[in-house]
C-alpha cells in the first residue's frame, strides 16, 4: 500500500471504476486513508440493540465509582518533556494538568463529550 506524508500533495482521486477488477486493481495499490480528506462527512447510524451492547461493553470497562483509572503513560523526548515543563510552569500548573486540559479541549473541539463515548 502506498503512504503519503500528511503534508503530501497528490494527484490521484479515488476513480469511477468500470469493473470490480478495476477497483480491485486500484486499491491494491492505495490504501484508503489516502483519501480521507477528499470524502464528506458522515454519520454513523447504529441500532438501538448495538447501541446498548457497545454501551454496555464500555461501561464493564469502566472504572468502578470511588476508584482511580489507571495513569495513561506517554513517551516525550527530552526536548518535548522540557518545552512542556517550561509551558506548564509558566501557567503555573503541573505538566500533567496541561496535558489532560490539551486533550479535553481537543475532545471537545472533535464534538467528543466526557462521559458520552458515542455522541
Amino acid at each position: 500500500m502506498t503512504h503519503l506524508p500528511e503534508n503530501a500533495r497528490r494527484s490521484v482521486s479515488i476513480p469511477d471504476f468500470a469493473s470490480f477488477d478495476e477497483e480491485a486493481a486500484f486499491w491494491e495499490t492505495h490504501d484508503f486513508t489516502e483519501f480521507w480528506d477528499d470524502l464528506p462527512p458522515g454519520r454513523l447510524e447504529a441500532s438501538p440493540a448495538m447501541r446498548a451492547r457497545v454501551l454496555a461493553r464500555l461501561a464493564s470497562q469502566a472504572t468502578p465509582p470511588g476508584r482511580r483509572p489507571p495513569p495513561l503513560a506517554v513517551d516525550l523526548d527530552p526536548a518535548d518533556r522540557a518545552a512542556l515543563a517550561l509551558l506548564a510552569r509558566e501557567r503555573g500548573l503541573h505538566p500533567a494538568t496541561l496535558v489532560q486540559s490539551w486533550i479535553e479541549e481537543r475532545l471537545e473541539e472533535m464534538g467528543r463529550k466526557r462521559g458520552s463515548p458515542i455522541g
